[in-house]
């Protein structure tokens, strides 16, 4: 069912872009336009190129979970478990390689005056962050908090 549930929805996503794309242009000023096809362009080539390393890795990550099991246990998948790692797999390091594309959206939209400012994730051009000191506690704190302890 989750299958023919994702390849339906993997087949229709061209559709449902098309149409979302046509309803926002009028949307859009002339200088928008202009940054809204590389940003979706680069948004599909950086998404298809997560998705081919998690591919691409996912024989190492078994390997890596299977050698905690121990020699003596034998492994046996479940499709419906295994399809489902490879599906959050792929979505995972997917929507992690779109990392750039929203530094540099949130860069341009903070008021950079440069390029190269806004290129950077957005920094100012005199070196100082844009977060508050509170949120980059706010992320060293969540970020230690969900880390695995030994």
């Amino acid at each position: 069912m989750s299958v023919s549930v994702s390849t339906a929805g993997s087949l229709a996503l061209p559709v449902i872009l098309w149409q979302t794309w046509r309803f926002v242009v009028p949307g859009l000023h002339k200088k928008e336009k202009q940054y809204a096809l590389p940003f979706v362009f680069s948004s599909i080539v950086l998404f298809l190129l997560g998705g081919f390393i998690a591919y691409w890795t996912l024989d190492k990550a078994l390997q890596f979970l299977i050698s905690f099991s121990g020699a003596d246990i034998r492994q046996a998948f479940q499709i419906s478990q295994y399809v489902r790692f490879v599906g959050i797999m792929i979505a995972a390091f997917g929507v992690g390689m779109e990392f750039p594309v929203l530094l540099v959206f949130l860069g341009s939209r903070s008021g950079c005056s440069s390029t190269r400012c806004c290129l950077l994730g957005g920094t100012r051009s005199s070196g100082s962050s844009l977060w508050p000191r509170s949120s980059r506690r706010a992320a060293i704190r969540s970020a230690s908090l969900l880390s695995p302890c030994r």
